[in-house]
């Protein structure tokens, strides 16, 4: 029983770290990305 509720809480709080650390690093990346391109021109 206890791992039944454990995966229920659990999953759905890993997709949101998951979710919250790709955000993160897409937007660095974009933003890396962007002054490099800058200063090339």
């Amino acid at each position: 029983m206890f791992c039944i509720a454990y995966a229920l809480l659990g999953v759905p709080l890993i997709l949101i770290t998951v979710a919250d650390i790709g955000k993160f690093l897409s937007e660095n990346i974009v933003w890396l990305y962007s002054r490099r391109v800058f200063r090339m021109v």
